[in-house]
């Protein structure tokens, strides 16, 4: 049997081929969208799959402060710099970076925080170009037992250090963390125990693959906070001996409180022993807030005292 063929209508010539395209938001309304939940990281990280031309701004937020939290990995900074060299494309976006060395520790361990070494933190700031910021709470520093390679100093902006402890008796020199920088705008130092902090008896220069010392240049530090709730002088003694303190403009302690093993005033003395070699050189400004005991009773209060230098 043979069947004929639908015939088919022609096409009208004033057809005209329509292709649709996906409705698109305006990036500025994107930005928007994005910058709303700059504190919502799990948000921020979807609305990173959701278009390519999102993936910019949400990392942007996402990745802006880095904190590392060492509650129950000995090894977070280590995962954290392997993170870094997996995925060079998000270095880029931090520029603000926490390390917090406490972990929760192993009954049979020494219980103290991750350890910090010259090789790690030459790793660390040679891929953050864009880090201007750094803090390191409850970390150990470590001399280093591989070589390290030649480092590039790079400028800062802010370095605060908090509770720094020493992994071994021979690796107690913690400012051996300002060589790796070559400016510092603000240097904030907290919490620097007797026995936390001290300096090696014979420092010697690291040495690099090549066999040869690593001297970069002098580290120079615009201005410098103390908070010490109890004054610690082996530190205010031996810091008064380091070469960036000849580079300070301002100077600033706070949370300075009377130890009770201190004859009266005897705080005080070191702080003015600590200016005393930078009030002819650059320093420009002093803020202190000292504890007074008023007369007759027990209570202390803060006295709050700004001054220029010329004013002295």
């Amino acid at each position: 049997m043979r069947t004929n063929p639908v015939p088919r209508l022609p096409k009208p010539k004033s057809a005209v081929h329509c292709v649709s395209t996906p409705a698109r938001l305006p990036p500025e309304l994107c930005d928007m969208v994005i910058d709303h939940l700059h504190d919502d990281k799990t948000s921020l990280a979807l609305c990173s799959l959701v278009s390519a031309s999102w993936l910019r701004s949400a990392r942007y937020h996402l990745f802006d402060s880095i904190y590392i939290y060492c509650e129950k990995e000995a090894d977070a900074f280590q995962k954290f710099l392997d993170y870094l060299r997996s995925t060079p494309s998000v270095c880029a976006y931090i520029k603000d970076i926490c390390f917090d060395g406490f972990h929760e520790a192993d009954p049979d361990s020494d219980g103290l925080g991750e350890t910090l070494e010259s090789t790690f933190l030459s790793a660390i700031t040679a891929l953050l170009p864009s880090a201007h910021s750094y803090s390191f709470i409850n970390c150990q520093w470590a001399r280093s037992e591989r070589e390290l390679p030649k480092w590039k100093q790079v400028p800062l902006h802010s370095l605060y250090i908090n509770s720094f402890v020493a992994a071994t008796e021979s690796s107690k020199n913690k400012l051996r963390i300002l060589r790796h920088f070559s400016q510092i705008e603000h240097l904030h130092l907290a919490n620097m125990w007797l026995g936390h902090f001290g300096f090696d008896e014979h420092d010697e220069d690291e040495k690099d693959y090549n066999g040869s010392c690593c001297s970069p240049c002098e580290t120079r530090v615009k201005s410098m906070s103390l908070s010490m709730a109890n004054i610690c002088l082996n530190f205010l003694d031996h810091l008064r001996t380091q070469p960036f303190m000849k580079s300070l403009r301002s100077f600033r302690v706070v949370d300075l409180f009377h130890a009770d093993y201190l004859e009266e005033h005897q705080d005080l003395a070191f702080v003015g022993e600590l200016l005393k070699d930078c009030l002819s050189c650059t320093l420009q400004e002093v803020n202190l807030e000292l504890p007074r005991l008023p007369e007759g009773g027990e209570c202390a209060y803060l006295y709050m005292s700004n001054m220029r230098v010329s004013d002295v």
